[in-house]
């Protein structure tokens, strides 16, 4: 499983990374055939960042969740 974790308009501290991707790498358990997760960050507005998973997995539909930071 290949899990990307990027940033827009700006960067991401490199602990906040290894924190997003073991976080992300955790939905296997819900579903084993997940192929890849696409994590980015929004930093536009740096006190209420966007977050956006997008979940790619076999024989299904892709999977896309946003929210947004308070």
């Amino acid at each position: 499983m290949l899990v990307t974790i990027s940033a827009r308009h700006g960067a991401l501290a490199t602990a906040t990374q290894e924190l997003l991707e073991s976080k992300a790498s955790k939905l296997t358990r819900f579903y084993d055939r997940i192929t890849s997760i696409v994590v980015t960050v929004d930093l536009k507005n740096e006190t209420a960042p966007e977050v956006e998973i997008k979940v790619t997995a076999e024989e299904a539909p892709d999977l896309v969740a946003k929210d947004v930071g308070n």
